[in-house]
C-alpha cells in the first residue's frame, strides 16, 4: 500500500470542510481588473495568497479538531448492540463510514484520487463541522456570531474576486461577444 494516496484523500476530506479553495482562486489571480500597476498587481497577488493560505491553514485545523472530536464522540457506538442515541450520532457514524470508505478506495484505487474524484464527499464531509458548530452555538453564541459574520465576508470577497478575475467572463468584453467568439473558435458559428 502507498501512503501517499490514502493520506492526499484523506485530507481532501479535511479540506472540504474548510475554507482551502482551489488553487484557480488563490494563485491564479491576476487584478488586472484593479489595476494596470504590475508591481501593485503582484502585491495584491501576494496579499491575497497570503490571507487565504492563511485563513485554508487556520479552517483546515478547526476541521481536523472538529472530525476527531467527532471521532471521539462515535467511539464508543462502534460496539455491537448499542443504541444510537439520535441524529446526530447517526450522522457523525455516516460521516466515520464515509471516511472509512475513502480510506479503502484510495488503498484499493491504482490512481491518486483528486478533488473531483471525491467531491460525492463533500456535504458528508460537512457533517463534524456543522455538529460542532451547533455545540458552538449554543455553548458560545457571541463568538460564534462573530465567526460567522466573518466567514460570510471572507466568502462574499472570494466570489467577488473570483467573478471579476474569471478567465471564462470578463468585463471588457459582453455575454454575446463571448459566445459568437467560442462559436466561432469551435466552428459551431451560424448559418445565415
Amino acid at each position: 500500500m502507498h501512503v501517499y494516496p490514502v493520506l492526499k484523500a484523506v485530507l481532501y476530506w479535511l479540506r472540504y470542510a474548510s475554507t482551502l479553495f482551489s488553487n484557480r482562486i488563490i494563485t491564479d489571480t491576476s487584478f488586472d481588473w484593479l489595476t494596470t500597476v504590475s508591481w501593485l498587481q503582484l502585491v495584491f497577488q501576494y496579499l491575497w495568497q497570503i490571507i487565504l493560505y492563511a485563513v485554508g491553514a487556520m479552517t483546515v485545523l478547526i476541521a481536523a479538531k472538529a472530525n476527531w472530536r467527532a471521532w471521539k464522540s462515535i467511539k464508543p457506538y462502534l460496539k455491537r448492540n448499542v443504541q444510537i442515541d439520535g441524529l446526530q450520532q447517526w450522522l457523525l457514524l455516516y460521516a466515520a463510514a464515509t471516511v472509512l470508505a475513502i480510506i479503502i478506495n484510495a488503498m484499493l484505487s491504482p490512481i491518486t484520487f483528486s478533488y473531483w474524484h471525491l467531491i460525492l464527499t463533500f456535504p458528508i464531509a460537512l457533517i463534524p463541522i456543522l455538529v460542532a458548530a451547533e455545540k458552538w452555538c449554543v455553548d458560545m453564541p457571541d463568538r460564534f456570531s462573530r465567526g460567522l459574520i466573518g466567514l460570510a465576508a471572507i466568502f462574499i470577497v472570494v466570489n467577488l474576486v473570483a467573478a471579476c478575475d474569471s478567465e471564462k467572463y470578463t468585463h471588457k468584453v459582453d455575454y454575446a461577444e463571448q459566445v459568437e467568439v467560442l462559436l466561432t473558435q469551435e466552428g459551431l458559428t451560424r448559418q445565415r
